[in-house]
């Protein structure tokens, strides 16, 4: 008689973690992704979580949260691949970060800085083939050749 007592209470419990597993389950996963400074996974874990239980506090924080870091992330990789030389990786970072936090003004300054970059090498490289094309080849100094004095 005394066990039938707790089987309501059994049951109760049964019922609510068979109802939440997903969330617990993609909130720990991203947890453990961003202990390992993997933040666009623990991005991808905590929506998920947060898709599964749209009401839960914690993980609607913790996804603002990862939104935000991993978007400075992105921009911090993106001025390492400037400092580098890299404009086309450095690019593509800022606008990962652009695309993973909108909000983040520097990604956007940084695109726009990066792009200015990229047209003006574009430029530069241009002009350069451009007076490499119409040089004239300079007269041969030997005299040697049909253009040289005294030529026939």
């Amino acid at each position: 008689m005394r066990r039938t007592r707790y089987l309501p209470l059994l049951a109760f419990a049964a019922i609510f973690v068979a109802g939440c597993p997903k969330g617990n389950e993609d909130y720990s996963a991203g947890r453990k992704a961003e202990a390992l400074q993997d933040y666009d996974t623990a991005l991808v874990h905590y929506e998920r979580a947060l898709r599964a239980e749209p009401t839960n506090a914690e993980y609607k924080l913790r996804a603002m949260h990862l939104r935000f870091e991993s978007g400075q992330f992105h921009v911090e990789q993106g001025q390492k691949s400037l400092q580098k030389g890299d404009l086309q990786l450095a690019l593509a970072e800022f606008q990962k970060a652009q695309a993973i936090d909108p909000s983040n003004s520097a990604a956007d300054q940084q695109v726009k800085h990066t792009m200015e970059l990229l047209t003006a090498k574009s430029a530069t490289e241009s002009s350069r083939t451009i007076n490499a094309s119409r040089r004239v080849p300079a007269p041969d100094p030997g005299g040697s050749g049909p253009l040289a004095p005294g030529a026939p």
